[in-house]
C-alpha cells in the first residue's frame, strides 16, 4: 500500500566519489550533493498526481541517512534514518538534525555498524554511542532501534522492514491530524 521512490544518484557523472577514509571536505561535498538531490526530488514529486504530499516520509541509508536527517524542509511527515548515528565522526563534524522536535523520526542502526558504531577506529577521537539517541533526546515522536548482532548492512536483519512499516503506519496521518487539531484551536 506504499510507493517507495529510490533515486539512483550513482548514475550521475557529477557525483563525488571516494573511498573512506578521506578528508572531511570530501564527505561534506557528498553531503551537499545529497541535499541537492532531495531538493530536486521534492520538486519532482509535486508533478506526480498520485503522490499524497500530506503523507510523504524521507528515508535514507548511510550517506542518504545523513541527508535525510539534515534536510530542513517541512514537506515530509517524518524521517527514517538507517545506518547513521547522528553524531560527530570521521564522516562529519556537523551531525545536524533538520527536523522539528515534534516531527516523527526513526533511527535504525546496527550495534556492530563498521562505519558508525562505537568500534570504528576512525571515530576513536569522538565519544560516540553509535546511535541517534542523544541527537533525538528532545524529540517527542522519535524512536531509536539499535539492533544487536547487526552491522552496516541492515537489510540482512529481519526486523528492519517491520520497524519501518510500523513507523509509517503509526504516523502516516500525522500531518493531517495535526492540521485538523491546529484549525480546531484557532476556531
Amino acid at each position: 500500500g506504499y510507493i517507495f521512490f529510490a533515486p539512483n544518484s550513482y548514475t550521475s557523472s557529477n557525483r563525488p566519489i571516494y573511498s573512506s577514509p578521506v578528508p572531511k571536505i570530501v564527505y561534506e561535498q557528498v553531503h551537499a550533493y545529497r541535499q541537492a538531490e532531495i531538493d530536486l526530488f521534492v520538486k519532482r514529486l509535486g508533478e506526480l498526481p498520485f503522490v499524497d504530499t500530506q503523507r510523504m516520509f524521507l528515508m535514507g541509508f548511510a550517506e542518504g541517512a545523513l541527508a535525510a536527517a539534515r534536510y530542513s524542509g517541512n514537506e515530509f511527515v517524518g524521517r527514517i534514518v538507517l545506518g547513521w548515528s547522528c553524531e560527530p565522526s570521521y564522516f562529519t563534524d556537523y551531525p545536524k538534525v533538520g527536523a522539528k522536535e515534534s516531527d516523527p523520526f526513526l533511527n535504525i542502526i546496527g550495534r556492530d555498524d563498521k562505519y558508525f558504531g562505537t568500534q570504528n577506529p576512525w571515530n576513536n577521537k569522538y565519544d560516540n554511542k553509535g546511535h541517534c539517541g542523544d541527537a533525538l533526546f528532545r524529540f517527542t515522536n522519535a524512536k531509536v532501534v539499535l539492533l544487536p548482532n547487526t552491522g552496516h548492512k541492515l537489510i540482512n536483519n529481519p526486523f528492519v522492514k517491520n520497524e519501518i512499516l510500523s513507523f509509517i503506519q503509526l504516523f502516516k496521518d500525522y500531518k493531517i491530524v495535526k492540521k485538523v487539531q491546529k484549525s480546531d484551536i484557532t476556531k
